[in-house]
């Protein structure tokens, strides 16, 4: 097999997502204009173009990563799989001076290390550039220019490259080494807001009358159930202000396409968040200093700022601080209880469960409710009846 032909014929992908979310992501695949969306366990498979791969991995908040399938190989034996990836056009594939690292999932009666698997892949790409170019690909295992999957099952292994690099979780709005205590995950908070229905709420909200639409963390945090509510319904790609990914290192990576999908993207932020500014009114408050000067600074640096109203308050005052005359009367109402890792003792969640109860009662009926817990109590606190991803 040779390279893979961008130009005519579809690529075949597969976005990989936290468990649970795959229906989610679905969604929003198909709502991206990819085809032929399968969710399977674990992610995604879908069909699409070399610009529909780049359009994924800009604009997915749900996806962690966006896979380019470039083979399936035997693998029944070591020399097998060896031989069948060193057949490969790899010289077509990885650009001279890439660094490269492989990993390896699942095994058969004949490979059973995973290790030694993504040894022998390594060894067959690397032996056929030293052939071809007379040096042997340098290896980074923690941040390589091309990153290579590959997945055994039975006596087949599918080899996989990664074009979004990095997880796409990453979205580059988090300072490193700057976080609260156990911060929730952007694609899993994003994840958390399309499963409730934020997209929608979003697209039935016209701004002709004021905010008309509503949005209260009362537990922020670092904020990023705010900010990711606001890039949503500014309709900001969460892919914008990320500078490392793993098409760099692909020989048939399209620069002009990809540069040409930013640039609209970038246009398509501004005129995002002017809209949002006319109908949305975003809450967010903690009781906690420091965590909210992280969240500002988070907001500050994706853009969306002037889109979310910032309180230091207990959250059962959260609505009373608000500077808004009034909540809107359709509204979504996410939080990320401390729970676990950020708060063991019982009393503490109890009040903290309180809290959050009157700010449920305080806002119309229209509005909904989610929250990501693994407290199966939760429920009876708030006097709800719970609907699980």
């Amino acid at each position: 097999m040779g390279a893979v032909n961008t130009n005519e014929e579809q690529l075949e992908l597969f976005a990989r997502c936290a468990s649970g979310f795959e229906p989610v992501l679905a969604e929003e695949l198909r709502s991206l204009g990819m085809q032929r969306v399968r969710p399977l366990k674990g992610g995604v498979a879908f069909f699409g173009s070399i610009v529909d791969a780049y359009r994924a991995c800009l604009w997915s908040r749900v996806a962690t990563r966006i896979q380019l399938v470039l083979a399936r190989v035997g693998a029944g034996t070591a020399e097998e799989l060896y031989y069948g990836v060193a057949a490969l056009a790899w010289e077509e594939m990885l650009t001279e001076g890439a660094t490269l690292a492989v990993r390896a999932h699942g095994e058969n009666k004949n490979l059973r290390n995973t290790h030694f698997t993504s040894l022998k892949v390594k060894d067959a790409v690397c032996d056929r550039l030293r052939k071809l170019r007379d040096a042997r690909p340098n290896v980074d295992a923690h941040d390589p220019d091309f990153a290579l999957d590959v997945s055994l099952h039975k006596d087949k292994a599918t080899l996989y490259v990664n074009l979004s690099g990095p997880s796409l979780h990453r979205r580059g709005y988090r300072e490193e080494g700057v976080q609260t205590e156990a911060p929730l995950k952007e694609t899993l908070a994003a994840g958390m807001l399309l499963a409730a229905g934020w997209d929608k709420l979003v697209a039935n909200a016209t701004g002709e009358f004021g905010h008309q639409l509503g949005f209260i963390d009362p537990l922020c945090g670092s904020g990023t159930l705010a900010i990711e509510a606001a890039l949503i319904a500014a309709q900001v790609a969460p892919g914008l202000l990320r500078t490392r990914w793993g098409f760099r290192g692909w020989a048939q990576h399209d620069e002009e396409a990809w540069q040409a999908l930013c640039s609209e993207a970038g246009q398509t932020k501004g005129e995002g968040i002017a809209r949002a500014k006319d109908m949305l009114h975003v809450l967010a408050g903690d009781s906690d200093a420091r965590s909210l000067e992280i969240a500002q600074a988070n907001a500050q640096r994706v853009g969306v700022l002037e889109l979310i109203e910032f309180h230091e308050v207990d959250a059962s005052r959260l609505v009373e601080n608000s500077s808004s005359q009034g909540c809107a009367e359709v509204g979504l109402l996410a939080t990320n209880p401390p729970y676990g890792e950020r708060m063991l003792d019982a009393g503490q969640l109890d009040a903290v469960y309180q809290a959050l109860r009157s700010v449920k009662d305080a806002l119309p009926s229209a509005w909904d409710l989610v929250v990501i817990t693994p407290d199966e109590t939760i429920d009876a606190v708030l006097g709800e009846v719970p609907s699980q991803l």
